[in-house]
């Protein structure tokens, strides 16, 4: 299933149009049959209950995960949070450095415990990548938007994780206009921020 990418700034005007309504579309539960979008709700989850989306950036240490091989690796999360001060680790088996920092293969590889990790990665990968977060004792994992599947999510609420799912991660960290800016605008206009 194709899906139209989030992160792409340099993504033509219709483009950018046809993003922004079926990023519409998918907040008012529509667009079946128009657009190849999978009904996943946009929430958070501790088993069944829902939390914050801002109290995901209030921990001092993160793993950000990708996979440089099939998809470009999450940079503006990785080093927007090492702006704020955050102690932060790159999570990605396929190469050996990000922005000339170490790269881990794995969450068994990080030279100490972090306490949240951002899954910015190919679909087919983030049950996985789920499975090694809480295998790791990393209670908190943010599914990036688009990356989110629902036996993901199950088992993110199997193992009792707080999941973080449906929505932008980068729109949190940027400051500034730009597109990330105008999504967390809408959002905190829909009351999803």
């Amino acid at each position: 299933m194709s899906r139209i990418s989030c992160h792409s700034l340099k993504m033509p005007k219709r483009a950018v149009a046809s993003h922004l309504e079926l990023w519409l579309l998918r907040w008012r539960g529509e667009g079946a049959g128009r657009f190849p979008v999978e009904r996943v709700s946009p929430w958070c989850v501790k088993g069944e209950g829902s939390m914050d989306y801002q109290a995901f950036w209030k921990f001092a240490s993160y793993a950000v995960v990708g996979h440089s091989a099939r998809k470009s690796f999450p940079v503006i999360s990785y080093t927007k949070l090492k702006e704020k001060g955050k102690k932060v680790y790159a999570v990605d088996p396929s190469v050996s450095t990000i922005k000339g920092d170490c790269a881990y293969p794995d969450f068994s590889s990080l030279p100490e415990k972090v306490e949240a990790a951002i899954l910015e990665l190919p679909r087919e990968e983030t049950k996985e990548w789920v499975e090694k977060a809480a295998a790791a004792g990393i209670r908190n994992v943010w599914i990036h938007w688009g990356r989110e599947t629902a036996e993901a999510i199950s088992l993110a609420r199997e193992k009792g994780l707080n999941l973080w799912y449906g929505t932008c991660a980068v729109m949190y960290l940027c400051e500034g206009f730009s597109i990330h800016s105008i999504h967390a605008w809408v959002n905190k206009v829909l009351k999803r921020y």
